[in-house]
């Protein structure tokens, strides 16, 4: 079962009645991926979460990499090899809980502007000062070209 908003899921392993994981997607999660890359996790995330749109298949390593970071935030005792074994038998539950967990969620994307702060007005005309905060000065006129 999954939670968009909290960007977590749960699942059982080997079977119904085995043990709950919980897998998280967080940062933590993108660094641990980091670690097992070798490259930025945000652009593993962001191509993972494409391909799955588009009906393909993420590559395997990103996709492991991505399932071993989101499980070992709450298991610190899972090691990668069972993350692996975990995620490639024959025990459908890891693979959709972490499908859910990732297509649920927006990871920020390398290229995609992120934070809160407040877009600037459109029309709004750039400058490289500040206005006068004195009332009835006259703006300053341009430089005449001398040609």
């Amino acid at each position: 079962m999954a939670n968009a908003l909290q960007g977590t899921a749960t699942f059982h392993y080997p079977d119904e009645d085995g043990q709950e994981y919980r897998l998280v997607l967080n940062n933590r999660v993108l660094m641990e991926a980091e670690d097992v890359l070798g490259y930025s996790a945000l652009d593993a995330a962001e191509e993972a979460k494409q391909a799955m749109a588009m009906g393909r298949n993420p590559m395997l390593r990103t996709v492991i990499a991505l399932f071993y970071g989101a499980l070992v935030q709450n298991h610190r005792e899972i090691s990668e090899d069972a993350a692996i074994d975990m995620f490639l038998s024959d025990n459908p539950a890891a693979q959709n809980a972490f499908k859910a967990v990732l297509v649920g969620t927006d990871a920020p994307s390398a290229g995609k502007a992120v934070g809160n702060g407040q877009a600037k007005p459109q029309g709004q005309r750039s400058g490289t000062g500040s206005a006068s905060s004195k009332a009835g000065v006259k703006r300053a006129s341009r430089k005449k070209s001398s040609s």
